[in-house]
């Protein structure tokens, strides 16, 4: 039997090394979107209050968000020379000062009345990179199973996770496929009330 072929063949690519894998982003947007809010600090009054600083997917992005948010809610002005001061000491700059790049942040923007649809972007990006995490644990726990918890435990668990935190943090798409796959596997209830008034909020939105 030890000399004998196998007939079982190697799957394509598997002696490769697997492709790095690229989170859903837009610098562009979150740049435009940036650069919109230094040269008028009344977008932050037409986005989308759900952005958040940690939405942006670099964080030094979401730090300059964040300051002029601040700035803004104590009545200040955010601009690169009012900025300049916070980030003069940063370590995110290389050849490049705070002050120039925040310069080219604003006079880089394509169109202020656009800033709504570039926060739109960076928030979708966000929740497509949550979707994406919850997906890696999915498939974390599904491939390294426990002795003593079995499959369908595990898909109780996840539900009970992710039933309780904030649509920010965990979609309500994903917390709908959770339920849909515990009603198919445990025989449980579709779609609870609250699943169903999340989706559609988040439909509307």
């Amino acid at each position: 039997m030890a000399d004998e072929n196998s007939n079982i063949k190697t799957f394509p690519g598997s002696g490769s090394t697997p492709p790095s894998r690229t989170m859903p982003n837009n610098l562009q947007a979150e740049q435009n979107l940036l650069g919109a809010i230094l040269l008028d600090n009344s977008v932050l009054e037409r986005i989308d209050d759900r952005l958040l600083a940690d939405h942006f997917y670099d964080p030094f992005h979401g730090r300059i968000f964040a300051t002029m948010q601040r700035l803004v809610e104590r009545g200040q002005l955010a601009n690169p020379v009012t900025l300049k001061s916070f980030f003069t000491d940063s370590d995110d700059f290389q050849s490049d000062s705070a002050e120039s790049y925040l310069s080219e942040l604003a006079d880089g923007v394509i169109s202020i009345t656009q800033a709504p649809d570039y926060a739109k972007i960076i928030h979708e990006a966000h929740v497509r990179r949550q979707l994406i995490l919850i997906g890696d644990e999915v498939i974390l726990d599904a491939s390294h199973p426990e002795v003593d918890v079995p499959a369908h435990q595990q898909i109780e668990t996840l539900s009970q996770n992710y039933s309780g935190l904030p649509i920010l943090t965990v979609p309500a798409l994903a917390f709908a496929v959770l339920i849909r796959l515990s009603a198919a596997v445990l025989r449980k209830p579709i779609l609870p009330a609250k699943v169903t008034d999340i989706c559609q909020a988040q439909a509307l939105a």
